[in-house]
């Protein structure tokens, strides 16, 4: 289950939509594979919240939770609990690296048994943002069966 808690009126900000994407799908990869790995199922937050000179975005899930000795090292590149070569190691260290580029601070609070929680916090630059045109937004679904051919032009904005 996936629950939303998304502030209105965010204020606008200066950042890298792609990287901030990657670091959102990241975190919420690695909690739906703790969540299944504990109990076949959970439940994932995802809370944003104007806190005046930043952004704060929270991704927290009822996994397993993560031990201290771990929570150490979550975010050191190589680094990786996953079995059988299903993990490279680097996709917390990338995600802290990508937050770091935008002098954002990102923090693990974790409990075993209890689940685990990112806390990102980003600042609101908004000096000089660019109004830009709304933009397409293309649906590709893929099965097993087809294969997915992508569109002739994707947008080259990214949505608002």
């Amino acid at each position: 289950m996936v629950e939303l808690e998304l502030a209105e009126n965010l204020p606008a900000t200066l950042m890298d939509f792609y990287k901030i994407q990657q670091v959102l799908i990241n975190m919420i990869l690695n909690a739906e594979q703790a969540m299944y790995q504990a109990h076949g199922r959970g439940r994932l937050l995802i809370k944003t919240e104007d806190m005046g000179n930043f952004i704060r975005m929270i991704i927290e899930d009822n996994g397993p939770g993560i031990s201290p000795e771990i929570a150490e090292r979550v975010f050191d590149p190589f680094f990786t609990t996953k079995e059988d070569s299903r993990g490279t190691g680097l996709g917390l260290s990338v995600c802290y690296g990508i937050i770091m580029e935008h002098d954002g601070k990102v923090q693990l609070e974790s409990k075993l048994g209890q689940g685990t929680r990112f806390i990102i916090d980003l600042p609101v630059k908004n000096s000089k943002i660019p109004q830009r045109k709304p933009s397409k937004v293309v649906v590709v679904k893929v099965n097993a069966k087809t294969r997915a051919k992508p569109p002739k032009s994707l947008p080259q904005n990214p949505p608002d």
